[in-house]
């Protein structure tokens, strides 16, 4: 990365800007992999269906086969069967959904208050509904409809224009860029963790296993983008989620937007 970078620094382009900024993304995603390594999703802790259980489903779906295909006086004797194997099936999903609600009130018995607390806050929260903007035409209307809102709303048209425009800041600097390495490893430990990526997919907790390293790369493209004065479309590019406020959800105005930005 960084030779790649060196090598484009004497002919800047906005095409080039994008090839650096994807491939900055791709060096972050590939060093994570081979610093930190992937992690598969880790499987569910128990499952509801035991294997005896699913021993009865698959004798009742065969019943079931049996007698739809059954004629004559031979279906009726199939079609009891049928009854009794989806009887059994019934009872011991009974049986399990009781023992399961044992099991997790002992768990609950024998926990901390405070991962008691978590655990029921975790469940509330997941059955609360939570209102979202719709459209009577489908989602592309409703996103389109909100895209519209917003892009009035914050289009400055309601600002009062200046008096007489200001004249540009001068900075006095020494040095051609008023940043050094160290500069964007601090800045880079003082991101806030628990926020949303944005269209790169890349938290800023992922960013401290490679902080070192990345504050050089980073260095060298932002000296780049100092020089040139052009920017990566994806720094400059956010995703907007509407944020339900209060009354009726059907009103856009009744929204907040929060915009998502990259995090390099």
């Amino acid at each position: 990365m960084t030779d790649l970078l060196e090598s484009a620094t004497a002919h800047i382009t906005p095409t080039t800007m994008e090839t650096l900024s994807t491939a900055l993304v791709q060096a972050i995603t590939d060093a994570l992999d081979l610093s930190v390594g992937r992690r598969l999703p880790s499987p569910r802790q128990s499952s509801f269906w035991t294997d005896d259980m699913l021993k009865t489903v698959h004798e009742r779906e065969r019943c079931f086969q049996r007698w739809r295909k059954a004629t004559g006086i031979r279906k009726l004797e199939l079609w009891l069967a049928l009854q009794r194997a989806k009887a059994v099936v019934r009872r011991h999903i009974t049986n399990r959904r009781r023992q399961t609600w044992r099991d997790f009130c002992l768990t609950l018995d024998n926990s901390d208050l405070s991962k008691v607390t978590a655990k029921i806050k975790k469940i509330r929260t997941g059955r609360t509904i939570k209102p979202t903007f719709s459209h009577p035409l489908g989602h592309q209307q409703a996103a389109d409809t909100m895209a519209t809102h917003f892009q009035h709303t914050f289009s400055g048209h309601l600002l009062t224009p200046p008096a007489s425009p200001m004249p540009p800041p001068h900075v006095a600097s020494p040095s051609p860029h008023p940043f050094t390495p160290d500069d964007i490893a601090s800045t880079i430990s003082a991101l806030p963790r628990k926020k949303a990526p944005g269209i790169d997919s890349i938290i800023s907790k992922v960013l401290q296993p490679i902080i070192n390293p990345l504050s050089s790369i980073l260095h060298l493209l932002f000296q780049i983008c100092w020089q040139s004065g052009l920017t990566p479309v994806t720094w400059r590019t956010a995703q907007v989620i509407p944020i339900y406020k209060k009354h009726d959800p059907t009103d856009p105005s009744n929204y907040r937007p929060i915009s998502l930005t990259v995090k390099v």
